[in-house]
């Protein structure tokens, strides 16, 4: 948390204290936001400022909104909200963000693009918790996450054998003592 004082030519003074993610908006809170967006809050308020999503997935109550960006001579990034509906339907909140932005860093400096060294070194509790998406492609995502924390880590190989060369593909925060796989759909 952060405190923000704003003084005004009134001489009154108001001081507001915020989490750091409201006064930098590049900044991944595990667990708790990236960005603007927070975990938690209704999902249409909180992706309000993105405008419509260019693809959505969904079903039984549970959906991935995905919006994407290229920025001149550079690879498309993506930012992903999970939502679920709670309270029997009355409310859809984001459950987890994802981006493939290196835009985004934690507090610690990592994000996406950053190595899996890196990443050990800022979050030293990561657990191994890959995923098979296709028996018959052999395809698998690599993911590490801190299940404490809120924070997983996508990455991609730049070497087929030497694990120290992942690199972060993509970065996902989720509610802090769950696993990410525990409402993580493949995509």
């Amino acid at each position: 948390m952060q405190t923000l004082t704003l003084a005004l030519a009134t001489s009154a003074v108001f001081i507001f204290t915020l989490p750091a993610s409201a006064v930098n908006p590049r900044l991944i809170v595990p667990g708790l936001s990236m960005g603007y967006i927070r975990l938690g809050e209704n999902v249409e308020k909180a992706t309000r400022p993105l405008g419509p999503p260019q693809d959505q997935d969904g079903a039984s109550g549970r959906s991935w909104s995905m919006w994407y960006s290229r920025a001149r001579n550079k690879a498309r990034t993506e930012l992903d909200v999970y939502s679920v509906h709670r309270d029997g339907g009355r409310r859809t909140v984001v459950e987890q963000v994802r981006v493939t932005s290196p835009y985004f860093r934690t507090a610690e400096g990592v994000g996406a693009a950053s190595t899996l060294a890196q990443i050990q070194q800022a979050f030293p509790l990561l657990k191994d918790v890959s995923l098979q998406i296709s028996e018959s492609k052999r395809s698998r995502i690599i993911m590490y996450d801190n299940q404490a924390r809120g924070i997983a880590f996508e990455f991609a190989r730049k070497s087929k054998t030497d694990r120290q060369s992942l690199h972060c593909f993509a970065v996902i925060i989720h509610p802090r003592g769950l696993s990410v796989t525990s409402e993580y759909l493949g995509y």
